[in-house]
């Protein structure tokens, strides 16, 4: 168990950073099947644990890059249906995501504090993107991989993204 928990930590960092560098490579337009990008920051509530599921929203902003030009600041909402299990060592995650005109489904695995999420945006094709989870207010081993915090956890979650 404890292999497949730090080679599937491992692949998610790997997935993470590859997943940066595309976000930051492709520009993103306003055209649903046109390569895009952007960078997100919302907030959210999670209660530990819900092996049997729970359901919260993370809203914030949205930024990218629109037909070779730095695109508006926009609203960012999703709302998602989740699973922790205790400890919360690896979580998933499904919902939908909006920002401006754009909007889709998307769907997340959670490692740790980083989450790769496969996007389905409304009109275009798959994309994929990369998350960090920086929980608010809480004191280290709290969230840790042998800990079972019960309770509410505030975090602020920054992600890159990108698809077509």
């Amino acid at each position: 168990m404890k292999f497949s928990i730090v080679r599937s930590a491992r692949l998610a960092a790997l997935a993470a950073l590859m997943t940066s560098g595309i976000a930051i490579a492709q520009p993103m337009s306003t055209s649903a099947a046109a390569p895009l990008a952007a960078a997100i920051t919302c907030n959210t509530s999670l209660t530990f644990p819900a092996p049997s599921g729970g359901n919260s929203s993370c809203n914030g902003s949205a930024t990218g890059i629109a037909n070779g030009s730095p695109a508006a600041l926009q609203a960012f909402t999703s709302n998602f249906s989740y699973t922790e299990p205790c400890p919360p060592v690896i979580g998933t995650a499904a919902g939908t995501y909006a920002s401006g005109s754009a909007g889709g489904s998307f769907t997340w695995t959670r490692v740790g504090l980083t989450a790769v999420l496969v996007l389905h945006p409304n009109g275009g094709t798959a994309g994929a993107a990369a998350a960090l989870f920086l929980p608010l207010g809480v004191t280290p081993g709290e969230l840790g991989p042998t800990a079972c915090t019960s309770g509410t956890v505030n975090a602020t979650v920054v992600a890159l993204g990108a698809g077509a």
